[in-house]
């Protein structure tokens, strides 16, 4: 069931435990992982199960709604109790627009190469003179561009309107307020990127819910999972891994496998490019938002 109750998805298990979500009236594929194990409704299969868009997997339980993950009651899509009927409202539109745009995608063309992840029409919005790292700062100005996207198009109100107005082109000071709470912030450190954010949510955001996780060793199946769903994340690059850039933050948000957790990666760059297709060996770390 999806936001408004409605049966919009159905649930497919594959034999090991894997799992594929599908719109029911369009017939297309939502999200899906073969990895074993990887159902994340595998351990509440008798409950009403509740899908309310990429990663955001719930069940009902004595009339209460459930967070999978973190096994609180939550109302509708949010872990706020300030819920508000715009609130709802926006979910709705948020829901209606996520099964209006699901592309047809065959597996075995997306296992054997294909780009996979959010449209890079949306990040030509991040690709302003405003939103470029100047300063030695890319951390910072990477993970700034997830949580805008985050903020224009997961509906997780991670930004206030003071510091940026969603689906503006323009950071307002979004990427000041983050260089401020990154400590050594010129640094190529993924867990001095995820201090900087979590010391934003802190402080300024509306949603203390979010989390940032960072991670220091190949970050192939965390940008896959994240890329799947439509979510992009910051990702770290060493120049003794053979990056052209050198050291350097980008925010990725497409990946096309070539192997086993070996490929390439789509972002934007922080410097003018958002559409750069660059290989997944460069990376050594990432930092991804979620619950």
């Amino acid at each position: 069931m999806d936001i408004e109750n409605n049966e919009s998805y159905a649930l497919i298990i594959t034999d090991n435990n894997g799992y594929i979500i599908s719109g029911i009236k369009n017939k297309t594929i939502s999200e899906y992982s073969l990895t074993e194990n990887s159902n994340p409704y595998k351990n509440n299969m008798n409950d009403t199960l509740l899908y309310y868009g990429p990663m955001n997997y719930l069940f009902k339980s004595n009339g209460s709604i459930v967070d999978i993950y973190t096994n609180q009651i939550i109302y509708p899509n949010l872990r706020m109790s300030n819920i508000t009927d715009n609130n709802i409202e926006n979910l709705k539109k948020l829901n209606t627009e996520f099964l209006n745009n699901c592309v047809p995608v065959s597996l075995k063309t997306r296992a054997s190469g294909s780009w996979v992840g959010a449209s890079e029409s949306r990040f030509s919005r991040y690709n302003g003179t405003s939103w470029r790292n100047t300063s030695n700062v890319c951390g910072p100005t990477a993970a700034s561009i997830m949580m805008a996207y985050f903020d224009d198009y997961v509906g997780y109100d991670v930004i206030p309107d003071n510091v940026r107005k969603q689906n503006s082109s323009s950071p307002g000071s979004l990427i000041t307020k983050m260089v401020a709470e990154t400590p050594f912030a010129t640094s190529t450190i993924p867990s001095t990127v995820a201090t900087g954010i979590r010391g934003f949510i802190s402080k300024y955001s509306p949603n203390k819910y979010i989390k940032a996780t960072s991670m220091s060793t190949n970050p192939f199946s965390t940008v896959k999972s994240n890329c799947i769903s439509n979510r992009p994340v910051c990702v770290g690059l060493l120049s003794s891994f053979g990056s052209s850039y050198g050291n350097h933050w980008i925010t990725a948000y497409q990946y096309k496998e070539t192997g086993v957790y070996v490929g390439y990666y789509k972002c934007i760059d922080n410097w003018g490019n958002y559409k750069k297709e660059i290989t997944s060996s460069w990376a050594m770390g990432a930092v991804s938002l979620g619950y």
